[in-house]
């Protein structure tokens, strides 16, 4: 008896199984995925299809260019090429032969032209003196380039997208970029280089040099401007760490690049204070500068040690930085970002994290500070906006007059338009002008920069145009402004100035922005 009843139940079961099972069959198709990857781009274009649905039996497509694939029986994938440029609807049908029932999903596919080929690139800087370092920038367009084939000019080459080359020699080289895309075609665009000689120098300026302090290392490495035919340079102390009260003197060596000599005895000048001919020696062949100085005596305590590195030195706002700092016989020392903020630091060694929320140049400061005096180190932090931010280099800034200023433009962001003040003087709408200068004067150089969108922005920089010196009467040389013979170049337009207007002159001085100088002395451990 009980066996009869399970019998029964279980063919219960059947029957409502096959029931549910009738009803499945028999539902209305319903698509539940019809995707295309990629939905536009330029012919040919391969488009793949991936599709499902429930209650369906059989699939079919219409890509919308007069084909479709054979049918499919359950959910899956095709690919089709479109070899036309043109917008197309692809429809996806699924079908229940059961209920005799459909269901459709359509997606549109838009097929462009495809790109020609055009070889081209920017080169910056375009001249200068050896070596020249210039960076190529590839702007070609075209459809699925994949080989870029540089020739300087010189001999070399370079498959990079966007190489660096130097330039050791003086001539015009004439570039060639040579683009190659995935169907083998090609196209080539030239561009010159200009590559001159190096100026004598005239004068030299050496900075970063720290004055023996007792206990410390001496520097191993100085800097040098104003003479950039200089490439070897020597400070040769005489221990490896500074006594107490004790008179050190420093010599340095420079030497002149090979083929150059020095025509006269230059101008010098140590941490922006003029030396005595007295301290200055040349070498019977004329290549080699020899400068002599002694210190005061070193004290007789020991200053605070500080040392201050980051992580990065610029980005874009906002931008955060990790300060390392390490300190010796301090008493107290603060950590000054530059921004109205600092920090107040009690541990000898540590790394400290600062965001810095607004666009601009900084200098960070460690400041320790024992009974004995206050040692700095110091890091330049530069925060660029994002989008379109101004700015420009100048070949020279500062000489006698006449002096000649290539500007070279080196704005972030995408500038359609350049619009330059010389200072109230002169302007242009190049990219990269030059300008004279033909009166001794502080003039500030303007650049506000246009995009597409009419976005603009400005910078600003002070140009120091000196008085020419008699050579029957020296006059005395400023050490903020180093007179320097450099060779002068012209790019593009050039705006011929109007006469100098001194009320005009002095309320452009007034509401100028002018770039802060930064002095920074750093003891380097060697």
């Amino acid at each position: 008896m009980i066996l009869k009843r399970l019998i029964l139940v279980l063919l219960a079961a059947f029957l409502v199984m096959g029931c549910v099972g009738a009803v499945s069959a028999d539902g209305e198709p319903d698509i539940t995925n019809f995707e295309a990857t990629p939905n536009s781009g330029y012919a040919p274009l391969e488009v793949t299809f991936t599709f499902s649905a429930t209650n369906t039996t059989t699939f079919s497509i219409d890509y919308g260019d007069g084909s479709s694939p054979d049918t499919f029986e359950a959910s899956g994938s095709t690919t089709h090429i479109y070899s036309t440029a043109e917008s197309y609807d692809a429809t996806l049908t699924a079908t229940n032969s059961t209920s005799d029932t459909t269901d459709t999903s359509i997606i549109p596919i838009t097929v462009n032209a495809a790109i020609p080929l055009h070889a081209e690139f920017t080169a910056s800087p375009t001249s200068g003196t050896y070596p020249l370092t210039v960076a190529f920038t590839d702007t070609s367009e075209g459809y699925q380039i994949a080989n870029w084939s540089w020739e300087f000019g010189d001999g070399d080459t370079s498959s990079q997208q966007n190489p660096s080359h130097i330039f050791t020699s003086n001539g015009t080289y004439i570039v060639n970029l040579t683009v190659t895309n995935s169907t083998e075609a090609s196209d080539k665009y030239s561009y010159p280089i200009t590559v001159s000689s190096p100026t004598i120098i005239s004068s030299v300026d050496i900075t970063k040099l720290t004055a023996p302090i007792y206990g410390a290392k001496p520097d191993t490495n100085v800097d040098v401007s104003a003479g950039v035919e200089i490439y070897s340079i020597e400070w040769s102390p005489d221990s490896t760490t500074f006594a107490e009260a004790t008179t050190y003197i420093v010599t340095i060596i420079l030497e002149n690049a090979e083929g150059y000599v020095f025509t006269t005895v230059p101008t010098v000048f140590l941490n922006d204070d003029k030396m005595s001919s007295s301290n200055l020696s040349l070498n019977s062949a004329n290549t080699q500068l020899t400068l002599t100085y002694t210190f005061p005596k070193t004290a007789a305590k020991i200053l605070p040690g500080a040392s201050l590195s980051t992580n990065i030195s610029s980005g874009t706002v906002p931008l955060t930085v990790k300060f390392d700092y390490t300190l010796s016989s301090f008493d107290n020392c603060t950590l000054i970002y530059g921004d109205g903020y600092s920090s107040h630091l009690t541990s000898s060694s540590g790394i400290i994290t600062h965001t810095y929320t607004t666009a601009g140049s900084y200098t960070a400061s460690l400041v320790a500070k024992n009974v004995n005096g206050t040692t700095y180190s110091n890091q330049s932090i530069t925060v660029n906006k994002v989008g379109l931010d101004a700015s420009f280099t100048a070949s020279s800034d500062s000489g006698i007059a006449p002096l000649t200023v290539l500007f070279v433009d080196t704005s972030a962001g995408s500038p359609t338009q350049w619009v330059w003040d010389f200072g109230g003087l002169g302007s242009s709408a190049t990219k990269n002008p030059s300008y004279t200068f033909t009166t001794a004067g502080t003039y500030i150089v303007k650049l506000t920069v246009i995009d597409s969108t009419g976005a603009t922005d400005s910078y600003s920089r002070a140009i120091y145009v000196n008085t020419p010196v008699s050579t029957s009467t020296p006059t005395p040389t400023q050490t903020t402004a180093l007179t320097t013979s450099v060779t002068t170049f012209s790019l593009g337009e050039l705006s011929i100035p109007g006469p100098l207007d001194v009320i005009k002159e002095f309320m452009h001085l007034f509401y100028s922005i002018f770039d802060p100088v930064n002095y920074v002395m750093t003891i380097n451990e060697s």
